[in-house]
């Protein structure tokens, strides 16, 4: 599979096929890499994983490590659980595969079952490369299951791992991305009388549930061909316009267009303000009562949102590159309590507490051990002057065999509360671990 991400991806066709002149404005630019968007390669492994190995239960990967290099660059390395694993790796980010991935994944096997119970004898692929090159050098892109019946329907299965809606039709309109997806499959598979696509998004609460589909025929996927083509031309133009749009939310260059300066957020501070002419700034808003201007005002949230993320975010890597930033410092996020040796030693934790008095089955919850805090809470209850050393005892034992992890770096205003703190080497490895964004895929 080739490691480089074609220039027009499926993953971006929303961004280039409306924006043609973001192509040119990007530059050889990657998007930001998110803790949301490494999360999503890690569950998107499991899923290539299971799907090749033919496995139907995801809970076989519970406690899984996942390894994500955020260059993207490099396959996620997958660990069974106890296997010890090097995570001082410049670039790399330690995921756990728990309930909610496993969860996740489950819901997008289960649809996959249900395909190909459906068809007979199909064929299935899991994280399939479609090279596109045959309609435009720059086309290509990974599939993440694709389920092929002979001279039947194929179907797209794509796994959102993400919050943020993803719709296979909106306002009529087709999904771009999973479109390309369709002519890619056509081309590969020219015996299909079409493609169904669809999108599992099992964190993303949809009225139509997690799992939704569309379905085109050869004829409307040849036709979307043509206008990919024609939009991958419109990229090539010297003077190719830049478009403003829903599209802007994940363009790593919308801190630096003029056009979305200019006409979405403009028009967005327009919509939300109360004063004749659009602020300077956000600090005159409104909330509308009415449900259409609700409407109205509600599609600006997305891009406002994500423009300012990309923008704390390079205040951040700025920050943690050693350069100044007038009005901001880095701080460390509030943390709670581990094990020292939880995952190493439980039993020694176990040892230390019953030879305090307390009954073995008061520490463990369900289905871990109880965190420091809660162990507090067992000791002696009712006559505290009586029991104040034993009290004092545990807490000390609980002080002994814990220890407060360092917080996720995030950058603050200099007068708002936290302790400013300079920038260091794995600065990086921290913001990664601050799950405030859920972009990606």
């Amino acid at each position: 599979m080739p490691t480089g991400h074609a220039k027009l991806s499926p993953s971006a066709a929303h961004r280039w096929m409306n924006c043609p002149g973001s192509v040119r404005l990007i530059g050889d630019d990657s998007s930001p890499t998110t803790h949301a968007a490494m999360l999503g390669t890690a569950a998107h492994k499991i899923v290539e994983i299971m799907i090749h190995n033919d496995e139907h239960d995801a809970r076989k990967y519970h406690r899984y490590s996942c390894l994500v290099k955020a260059a993207g660059d490099e396959d996620v390395e997958v660990y069974p659980p106890g296997t010890p694993v090097n995570i001082d790796r410049e670039g790399w980010f330690l995921f756990i595969c728990d309930d909610k991935m496993v969860d996740g994944v489950q819901c997008t096997i289960d649809e996959v079952d249900r395909i190909r119970e459906e068809m007979f004898e199909p064929e299935v692929f899991g994280e399939r490369y479609f090279d596109g090159s045959w309609l435009d050098p720059r086309f290509g892109g990974t599939g993440d299951v694709t389920v092929v019946e002979l001279f039947g329907w194929a179907h797209l299965v794509d796994h959102k791992n993400g919050t943020i809606l993803v719709e296979v039709e909106h306002d009529g309109k087709p999904n771009e991305q999973l479109l390309n997806y369709a002519v890619f499959i056509l081309h590969e598979h020219p015996e299909v009388e079409g493609v169904h696509i669809t999108i599992s998004q099992p964190n993303g609460y949809h009225i139509m549930g997690p799992i939704r589909t569309a379905s085109y025929t050869r004829a409307e996927i040849l036709e979307f061909q043509e206008k990919m083509v024609q939009a991958a031309k419109e990229t090539d133009k010297p003077n190719a316009p830049l478009r403003a749009g829903d599209w802007c939310t994940f363009c790593p260059a919308k801190t630096r267009c003029k056009e979305f300066d200019e006409s979405a957020l403009n028009e967005a501070l327009d919509e939300f303000s109360t004063a004749d002419e659009p602020p300077a700034d956000l600090a005159v808003l409104k909330v509308p009562a009415d449900t259409t201007e609700l409407a109205r005002k509600g599609k600006w949230v997305p891009l406002i949102e994500g423009w300012c993320r990309q923008i704390m975010s390079s205040i951040q890597q700025e920050m943690e590159n050693g350069n100044e930033v007038e009005g901001f410092k880095l701080v460390r996020g509030r943390t709670n309590r581990k094990w020292i040796a939880e995952d190493a030693d439980p039993g020694g934790i176990v040892e230390a507490f019953t030879a305090l008095g307390i009954p073995k089955e008061d520490l463990f919850g369900e289905p871990k051990l109880k965190s420091p805090a809660q162990i507090e809470k067992l000791g002696p209850k009712g006559r505290k002057k009586e029991f104040k050393e034993a009290r004092d005892a545990l807490k000390a034992k609980v002080k002994e065999l814990c220890f407060n992890p360092p917080g996720g770096v995030s950058v603050a205003r200099e007068n708002e509360p936290g302790e400013a703190i300079t920038a260091f080497a794995d600065a990086a490895n921290e913001f990664a671990e601050d799950d405030t964004d859920d972009f990606g895929p």
